[in-house]
């Protein structure tokens, strides 16, 4: 089954406000989404992915400060 979330429910879940999704999304940055009936929606399973692509272990963020 296919589970999706509202944008008010995708924000909370990413640590993010409603406005930084939008705005992201204008931008064609941050996750995958989908309009559905005229409501934007986002699958729980490109938000769980998002949040794996942006992790960082201790040696990449030394390699980023270091920059």
């Amino acid at each position: 089954m296919i589970r999706t979330v509202n944008s008010k429910e995708a924000a909370k879940i990413l640590q993010k406000k409603e406005q930084t999704l939008a705005n992201d999304r204008l931008n064609g940055r941050g996750p995958a989404w989908s309009k559905l009936s005229g409501r934007i929606v986002y699958l729980v399973e490109d938000l769980e992915e998002y949040i794996k692509e942006h992790r960082f272990n201790h040696r990449d963020t030394k390699r980023l400060m270091h920059r």
